[in-house]
């Protein structure tokens, strides 16, 4: 554990390195192709986002994007 310096009301802060492990999740289409962001997002509630499939063209609407990195605590 790393202490720093006090915050501006004079608290200390303490920082904790926690080992994690990170992960790529990647979307698949039905042919198997990955599907990749196309950047463009639809303006709903919730959010889509578009995606095209690199194996066959085929458009998808997704509420994340993908591929996308996830981190999760390495467990001991």
């Amino acid at each position: 554990m790393m202490r720093a310096k006090a915050d501006k009301a004079g608290r200390d802060l303490r920082f904790d390195y926690v080992p994690i492990d990170s992960y790529e999740k990647r979307a698949l289409c039905e042919c198997g192709g990955e599907l990749q962001s196309c950047g463009g997002r639809l303006r709903t509630n919730p959010a889509l986002y578009l995606h095209r499939c690199k194996g066959c063209d085929k458009r998808y609407q997704l509420d994340t994007i993908y591929p996308r990195v996830i981190h999760r605590e390495r467990k001991i």
